[in-house]
């Protein structure tokens, strides 16, 4: 029982004795402990009383003493519970404005808009001029017409002469056949050299396509009427309906007429229009030149 008391006894006084150490650990810091943290600290304590001290280097216990030794820093103990969210902070001050960026690439073209309603009918335009009649025309309604009065030109029984066997016909349905012009693309020129009687009219045909069908632009022509010194000769150009595209009238010299389609988008194999000059001039055989030149736009 004796023992047992005194066993009792020297294991609290070791636990007091540890709980001392840590505290003079502690207290004494680097003086006591030496430079090396990660060494455990090493003791003596007596046996008789259970005082503690601390040894350090090469220096032993006594052999009335017992050594210890202990970790200086423990296990990890659990992580903590998070704290609470603190209180958010004062706005701080709004930047300097940075360069501007570079401009990005152009997007794609969009898609054609749907197609407009139809705007209203335009008011009739002015009367035009009077036309003129071939003395073939006039022979014709005279035999259909007994009382028609021929004109002064034609009275005499004989239309005055061209000098030229080539004269154009006379009526659009005969009308001389120019071919094809390309409306988008600069393409060669048509030129076409005749002559006209006083009171007579030409009449011409010719197509005007689309070349580029992977771009959408308007067809566009001119065509020009050269006339010699003291002419006075008058062009007009129709659509194939027959409606009037423009006239160029009682000039001399040089008369110019603009046709224009517009591209819809679908390949134009061609659009027709004819060409109609009249001889104006009170007599003689007037010379002209007719020109057609594609894509003026």
């Amino acid at each position: 029982m004796q023992m047992r008391r005194a066993a009792l006894r020297l294991t609290v006084a070791t636990a007091v004795l540890l709980g001392s150490a840590a505290g003079v650990s502690h207290a004494t810091g680097r003086g006591v402990l030496g430079g090396n943290r990660e060494a455990p600290i090493r003791g003596c304590y007596a046996k008789a009383d259970g005082a503690l001290r601390i040894v350090t280097g090469r220096a032993r216990c006594r052999a009335s003493e017992h050594a210890i030794s202990w970790e200086r820093t423990g296990p990890r103990g659990p992580e903590g519970p998070r704290g609470a969210v603190g209180p958010e902070g004062p706005e701080g001050p709004q930047g300097e404005p940075g360069e501007d960026g570079a401009d990005g690439q152009d997007g794609a073209d969009g898609q054609d808009g749907a197609e407009g309603a139809d705007g209203e009918d335009g008011e009739p335009g002015p009367p035009g001029p009077p036309g003129h009649l071939s003395c073939d025309d006039e022979a014709r309604i005279k035999a259909a017409l007994p009382a028609f009065e021929l004109s002064a030109t034609c009275s005499g029984g004989e239309e005055p002469r061209c000098a030229d066997p080539t004269d154009a016909p006379g009526s659009r349905d005969a009308a001389t056949d120019l071919g094809s012009l390309a409306g988008d693309r600069f393409s060669a020129r048509v030129r076409v050299a005749a002559k006209i009687c006083p009171r007579d009219e030409d009449w011409f045909r010719f197509e005007l396509h689309e070349e580029r069908a992977d771009k959408v632009k308007d067809l566009s022509a001119s065509v020009i009427l050269s006339t010699g010194g003291g002419d006075n000769l008058d062009l007009c150009v129709y659509d194939a309906a027959g409606a009037l595209v423009g006239c160029a009238r009682g000039g001399a010299g040089l008369e110019e007429v603009l046709v224009r389609v517009v591209d819809d988008g679908a390949n134009d194999d061609g659009t027709a229009f004819f060409v109609q000059v009249l001889g104006s001039s009170p007599e003689g055989t007037n010379d002209y030149e007719l020109k057609l030149k594609g894509a003026v736009d």
